[in-house]
């Protein structure tokens, strides 16, 4: 009898050291998970080409991503090229199927969508020093995959629950509230498909919901790190 008591003991000890049980060790394994702390860091720029599914359509997009906060995204439809840019500071659109290839400010949940994909390391890099606070909720079932929940505020106030995955930590979704014209919406990202590049992991399918218009999808097809390109990509002439 007491051996079964001290195997059990033993088991469950075992048990807390394999599973990650604070909101520190959640993030910690999150990160090792991704390739570790210092490969994240010494990324400083980044290249991903895919497609976007929306409506029964399949668009091509290339992500250029840059340090500190540089993002553009070019997508190309009935042969014209939409483009989204955050410069640092502000988010602009160039969209020739509105008539005009002249560059507009974006504001509200677009312009808050290009600063959130300009921030390169996401929010549980530094997320301290961020001044951003997570909170551990406990764990849930997500499609019947263990997953620990976060609730992720950040400086601003602006909240977002994330799932991790329970044994890698990597982020399977993540759900937050959209403010659009009056009316809320409860956004929902399910991310999949992690691949390893350059032994760092990054998942190459998300989807969307949630939104007016329906389900999106990005295919993530191929992800260069550290490519070459001037900070002049991600200015608009105006």
């Amino acid at each position: 009898m007491k051996k079964a008591f001290w195997f059990f003991v033993l088991f469950v000890f075992l048990l807390g050291s394999v599973f990650p049980q604070t909101v520190d060790e959640i993030i910690a394994k999150n990160l090792q998970s991704k390739g570790g702390i210092e490969k994240l860091k010494a990324v400083k720029s980044l290249k991903m080409m895919g497609k976007v599914s929306v409506q029964g359509m399949e668009i091509p997009i290339v992500i250029y991503v840059k340090r500190p906060n540089l993002f553009r995204q070019e997508a190309e439809f009935q042969g014209q090229k939409m483009i989204t840019i955050f410069d640092g500071e502000k988010a602009w659109s160039i969209n020739p199927l509105f008539g005009s290839n002249e560059p507009m400010e974006l504001t509200g949940v677009q312009a808050e969508s290009a600063k959130e994909q300009a921030d390169f390391d996401g929010p549980f890099v530094d997320y301290k020093e961020k001044g951003i606070k997570i909170e551990l909720l406990g764990k849930e079932d997500v499609e019947g995959t263990p997953a620990y929940k976060l609730k992720v505020t950040k400086k601003d106030g602006k909240e977002t629950i994330y799932y991790l995955e329970a044994n890698s930590c990597l982020e399977i979704k993540s759900e937050s509230t959209v403010e659009m014209q009056g009316t809320s919406f409860t956004v929902s990202t399910t991310l999949s498909d992690y691949k390893d590049v350059d032994g760092l992991k990054f998942p190459f399918s998300i989807q969307t919901s949630g939104m007016p218009g329906g389900g999106v999808q990005i295919i993530i097809e191929a992800i260069e790190l550290n490519p070459e390109f001037e900070d002049s990509l991600f200015k608009v002439s105006k």
